[in-house]
């Protein structure tokens, strides 16, 4: 980062939904697949407008759910007092996790389990108001029946102005 540059952390609020209920799953009457779930209640699958903050360790949640993937969307402005030859980058650190990444309905690409660091010039697809997508897949393994690992976590997500 250059000497005038800075970051913005993007902590959240995020909204956070299932990507892969099981099909005809229904919870306290209203079809999954229209239900959000608090990535921090351990157990807990009440509908309701569902939020989480960054950072965030998920693995006791993943333990205790059937879905293997979960989608977290934030809104945010446009940054202001950007000089025209500033670049913005969108920045995550993640680990033992899956992510696609979408701005604004354009796939900006991927991180994958190995990976630990995603960096993508976005300047070029900002609006005046933004939406975030992460699609995340929890890193698992299976032996047999058996779950070894579940779970992962998001480190920082960061707007860097450079």
């Amino acid at each position: 980062m250059t000497p005038q540059g800075h970051s913005i952390r993007l902590h959240g609020p995020w909204e956070s939904s299932s990507l892969n209920p099981a099909p005809g799953l229904f919870i306290d009457g209203v079809p999954a697949s229209l239900v959000n779930f608090d990535l921090r209640a351990s157990g807990e699958s009440n509908p309701r407008p569902a939020k989480v903050q960054i950072p965030e360790h998920w693995p006791a949640w993943w333990a205790s759910t059937s879905f293997d993937a979960v989608r977290l969307e934030r809104r945010f402005g446009l940054p202001t007092g950007l000089e025209p030859e500033q670049k913005i980058w969108l920045v995550v650190k993640a680990k033992h996790l899956a992510v696609s990444f979408n701005l604004n309905q354009v796939a900006l690409g991927d991180l994958s389990f190995t990976e630990t660091h995603f960096e993508f010039s976005i300047r070029p697809h900002l609006l005046s108001r933004n939406c975030l997508r992460l699609d995340i897949q929890s890193a698992h393994q299976e032996s047999g029946n058996q779950m070894l690992a579940r779970g992962g976590w998001i480190q920082a997500i960061l707007l860097e102005i450079r």
